[in-house]
């Protein structure tokens, strides 16, 4: 494994309300499997897998791969190798992601497989759900409960926006609406995600999307074959599956944005308590069947 990446081994775990699946789900050969997994989708394999009782190892890419995707084809090459090598079978947990095809073309010369979609919005909301969102409102910025809990970090830093708060105009002046993508419902990441809507002074749309999709999807590549049913978890009041996505949410009020509203210390302070006492400046709208 290469010295950048982080891996696991999920052993079995016996899911609350149903059955192990003692076993990931193998292909043909019956080989035992490696997921190479973008990072920001680590915390949610490692739980489904675990929930599921899959003997699986998997070996996360740093998240930040996306600022610069076309390193993230070579590097996953390189950890395929070697997982290779040692007699694992190696399927990708990502989705195209910004690599234009590159992902495709190494999973055609090594015999890999990965997540459906673009992005990893489809992967978890679905490409209907997501296209519908967008052609509702084109000006619209994803985001993911990752992204929320790594904005400064993955967004701010990375951008230089911490140090010069000026730029914000030039990288988001042209969004009018923000929709989370909500996987889980984790105490403060509400509080989180409408701190970040306030730093843009845009509405906040929730999508509660889970991450019924995305296992259903796991258990297909896992499998290596086409869809496949996802038996239901009961996980006490929460339902782990979906027999089919849910319709497209309305498009929201555009607020008119004032770059005004965005001071260095907004910036700055995203991630720490000071930040959640701005999200009062922000418009929360539900979305149908969502919850804060």
């Amino acid at each position: 494994m290469t010295a950048s990446s982080n891996s696991s081994s999920s052993r079995t775990k016996r899911p609350r309300g149903g059955s192990s699946d003692a076993r990931a789900p193998s292909g043909a050969d019956g080989a035992p499997t490696a997921i190479i997994a973008c990072g920001a989708l680590g915390g949610h394999l490692r739980e489904i897998a675990s929930r599921r009782g899959w003997d699986v190892q998997i070996h996360c890419l740093p998240s930040m791969l996306h600022n610069s995707p076309r390193e993230i084809a070579p590097r996953a090459e390189r950890l395929a190798d070697e997982l290779q090598q040692n007699g694992l079978r190696v399927v990708l947990a990502y989705a195209d992601c910004g690599t234009y095809g590159e992902l495709d073309r190494l999973c055609e010369r090594r015999g890999l497989a990965r997540l459906p979609g673009l992005h990893c919005y489809d992967v978890l909301a679905g490409p209907d759900r997501i296209r519908a969102a967008l052609e509702a409102e084109p000006g619209t910025y994803l985001l993911t409960d990752f992204l929320v809990r790594s904005f400064r970090y993955s967004v701010l830093v990375s951008l230089g926006l911490d140090r010069h708060p000026e730029l914000w105009p030039d990288y988001f002046g042209h969004y009018r609406r923000i929709v989370w993508l909500a996987q889980s419902p984790e105490p403060g990441l509400a509080g989180e995600a409408e701190a970040v809507a306030a730093m843009f002074g845009l509405p906040l749309t929730v999508m509660d999307v889970g991450t019924a999709r995305l296992e259903r999807e796991l258990e297909s590549l896992l499998k290596g074959a086409g869809p496949v049913s996802t038996r239901m978890v009961d996980l006490g009041a929460e339902r782990v599956a979906q027999d089919a996505d849910p319709q497209p949410e309305a498009a929201v009020p555009v607020k008119t944005k004032d770059f005004g509203q965005i001071r260095p210390e907004r910036l700055r302070d995203h991630g720490t308590r000071a930040s959640t006492r701005a999200t009062l400046d922000a418009a929360v709208t539900a979305a149908p069947g969502a919850a804060l």
